[in-house]
């Protein structure tokens, strides 16, 4: 197994308590936006409670990265802190966000390989927002740019990733009534995929921070020593 993710699960098991404390407004939303789903799928506050999902999200991704390079660094700063620092990625991340995911999503819907090239390509995009403070098109154009020299590594990291979303999304296609059939999601279930949808945000995330650090800023800062070393 790839050490990154093998670090990122340690990682993981180490500071979850910090880190679910962190999502849990996101969660609670989500159980909140569930259970009326559940109770009465065609109340109009669903719609109200999903544009709210949408537009937290990218706050919230940038929060969270944010707040796993700190505690990399042995630092636990306040929640609020995380996300007054990510408010300034929110438009960017959002916007990298849904390009990304179009064309991961076009990739897979057509043709899997391209799906999991793209994917391969465009994962580290976020990144490139949060912490050097790029553009949008100069966040997914760098991501695509660097990634070309880690694809075998990137590959064997996300390829777990994929199996598992390609299982869960079986699985939750798999509850869907058939049609003619009345019936919907369980209290049960609803909570069931929250938690997983959260704890697999936090993980990936995590994964991330860690592809981001191992495999492009340190290669950037062997360029930078290098190129020191030429002009001495």
């Amino acid at each position: 197994m790839n050490p990154v993710l093998i670090q990122s699960w340690y990682f993981f098991k180490n500071n979850a308590k910090e880190m679910c404390a962190f999502m849990l407004p996101v969660f609670a939303l989500g159980m909140i936006t569930g259970v009326i789903g559940v109770i009465n799928p065609q109340s109009g506050v669903l719609g109200i409670l999903n544009i709210i999902q949408i537009i937290i999200g990218p706050l919230f991704t940038g929060g969270l990265l944010l707040y796993i390079a700190n505690i990399s660094r042995g630092d636990y700063p306040p929640h609020q802190e995380m996300l007054k620092q990510a408010m300034p990625f929110w438009m960017t991340i959002f916007i990298v966000s849904m390009l990304t995911g179009l064309a991961i999503g076009l990739g897979f819907v057509f043709m899997i390989i391209p799906g999991i090239w793209l994917l391969l390509r465009l994962f580290l995009a976020p990144l490139y927002v949060v912490f050097q403070n790029k553009t949008a098109p100069d966040a997914i154009a760098s991501s695509f740019r660097d990634s070309k020299d880690h694809l075998l590594p990137f590959f064997q990291i996300l390829i777990p990733f994929i199996l598992l979303g390609v299982a869960f999304l079986m699985m939750v296609t798999g509850q869907a009534p058939a049609e003619g059939e009345t019936g919907g999601p369980s209290f049960l279930s609803t909570t069931l995929v929250n938690l997983a949808t959260t704890f697999a945000f936090i993980f990936a995330s995590i994964v991330q921070f860690r592809m981001f650090t191992v495999y492009i800023e340190s290669q950037r800062d062997d360029e930078d020593e290098e190129e020191l070393t030429e002009e001495r």
